[in-house]
């Protein structure tokens, strides 16, 4: 679950919805999110987070270890708008 506003994280559930783990907090930096918006599960089973208003894509494993970030704010080949 991405959430934003009171708490700018990533939280995991069990498929019966129970809590597992949560990882990330307001920032920039390496794990810290700005509005994270939308999620996705790569074939490799990574996690793809966007996070809009740092204008990149946070790359975690399912347990929740940050694995790489790319974009930046622009226009421009390799930078994103929200």
């Amino acid at each position: 679950v991405a959430e934003f506003g009171q708490n700018d994280r990533i939280t995991k559930l069990d498929p019966a919805g129970r809590f597992v783990t949560c990882w990330g907090e307001a920032g920039q930096g390496p794990g810290q999110f700005s509005r994270v918006r939308a999620l996705a599960l790569s074939p490799d089973g990574l996690l793809f987070a966007a996070d809009a208003c740092n204008h990149r894509v946070q790359v975690f494993t399912r347990a929740g270890e940050f694995v790489r970030a790319f974009g930046e704010a622009g226009a421009g080949p390799g930078q994103l708008q929200y």
